[in-house]
């Protein structure tokens, strides 16, 4: 790596960036709460689902990526975080060693998917990037304006929305004729 990547390189983890953390065995949800009280914008992708509990159906928030937080704050600040909880949560890791940063469109889309309603899927976690697949957009329906990646899986047409890094999410059914090329 030349001396000016480098130099390019440390520009962009200087400010605010966004990360993913995972949380051993913590509840997401306290994490983020502590977050906030530290001062950093937490973000959890949670969808509302319906339990049961004495004969009534009850609405609660569960996470859609399980023990994954997202934090958008600096680098330094990301530190502190993690330490505070004795190593106990963990950010997402470049190939470098450094913290993952995501790319602030993918939180929006993924924000923008969650926000048309339940039925997203989790699909997995990985660093496989995006898959090589059609990119697409949704142009109908309760997911307009939705980015992702049109893949056969399982022999049935998804449409993906990969976070890059960390993990890969699956829009619910989505017709042809509601998708256009990106």
């Amino acid at each position: 790596m030349s001396k000016l990547q480098n130099t390019e390189t440390k520009s962009l983890r200087d400010g605010v960036h966004w990360y993913a953390v995972r949380t051993f065995g913590e509840d997401p949800f306290r994490v983020g709460a502590q977050a906030q009280r530290q001062g950093i914008e937490g973000w959890i992708p949670a969808q509302k689902v319906w339990t049961r509990q004495n004969g009534q159906s009850i609405p609660r928030r569960e996470a859609l990526l399980p023990q994954i937080l997202f934090v958008r704050c600096g680098e330094r600040q990301l530190r502190d975080f993690v330490m505070s909880y004795f190593w106990r949560i963990m950010p997402f890791l470049a190939p470098d060693g450094s913290p993952w940063i995501v790319d602030e469109k993918e939180i929006e889309n993924l924000r923008l998917a969650l926000s048309a309603g339940n039925g997203l899927i989790y699909m997995n976690l990985g660093a496989e990037g995006k898959p090589s697949e059609q990119p697409v957009r949704v142009v109908d329906g309760p997911y307009t304006g939705v980015h992702g990646y049109y893949k056969r899986v399982d022999g049935n047409r998804m449409v993906l929305l990969p976070v890059s890094g960390v993990a890969t999410v699956r829009l619910p059914f989505i017709p042809p004729a509601a998708l256009a090329n990106a």
